[in-house]
Parts: C-alpha cells; structure tokens; sequence
C-alpha cells in the first residue's frame, strides 16, 4: 500500500509539473481504495502540492517548490527515507543530549552544597567582619 501510495503521488506530481497552469485533484481522489486519500493527505502534510482557492471544492491545484525538489531527487519514497534517517540522527542526537544532561545534573547535584556552604561562610565573615567595623568605630 505505502509503495502504491508512493506511486501515484510521484504520477501526480509528475503530472502537476509538466501542467504549466496547475490541475484538479479529481483523477486522485477518483479511485475505489484509500490510496488517492491517502496520497492527498501525505502531499498536503508534506506541503508538496498547495490549493489556489482552499474554499472551492474544483479548486486549481499547484504543485510547490519542495513537490519539484521531490520528484528532482528520486521521487516520494526516497523522500521518506531521507525523512526517515533525519528523524532517527535527531532522535540519536536528544538521546545524546539526554545523557549529557544527566551527568550536568549529577555533577551540580555533588556541588551544590559546597557551593551553598561556601557562599554561607562568606556571608557569615562578611557580618562578622561588619560587626566588627561597627563596634570598633
């Protein structure tokens, strides 16, 4: 089905690109399964194909600058995939960010009271000392 869909999206696409002045989307939704819903659906999501009239239901519809770089690079399914591979290094990467951010956190939550006992001790010096200033004047 996924294949299927890649298919007539990349037909689609084909076809709004040779049509200068744009086309109807009547031939897609036209057919007895889910798969010219589901290719419309997936070329709205992925902003390959943009509506002139979105209110009018014989509306002309365009093909986008991402739909030409789609079809310039392989077609629909290569799409995916390298939306795919992008989706898994951004996943690798929070990952990454994750552990580090663990170990940041280890490491304030070991400094912390040394820190917090230093600034109370400086404090403490600081009255002393001005108490002292104080009483000796």
């Amino acid at each position: 089905m996924q294949n299927e869909v890649a298919i007539i999206i990349d037909n689609y696409l084909l076809h709004l690109k040779s049509v200068p002045g744009g086309s109807d989307i009547f031939q897609v939704q036209n057919r007895s399964d889910n798969t010219g819903q589901e290719a419309i659906r997936l070329m709205y999501q992925h902003n390959l194909i943009s509506q002139r009239n979105p209110g009018n239901r014989n509306s002309i519809i365009d093909i986008t600058s991402e739909g030409i770089l789609v079809i310039d690079n392989g077609g629909f399914a290569k799409f995916i995939g390298k939306a795919e591979v992008k989706k898994q290094n951004k996943q690798a990467l929070e990952e990454e960010k994750l552990k580090y951010d663990v170990i940041n956190a280890k490491r304030i939550f070991r400094t912390y009271w040394w820190t917090f006992g230093a600034a109370i001790t400086a404090l403490l010096i600081s009255l002393f000392n001005l108490y002292k200033s104080i009483k000796g004047h």
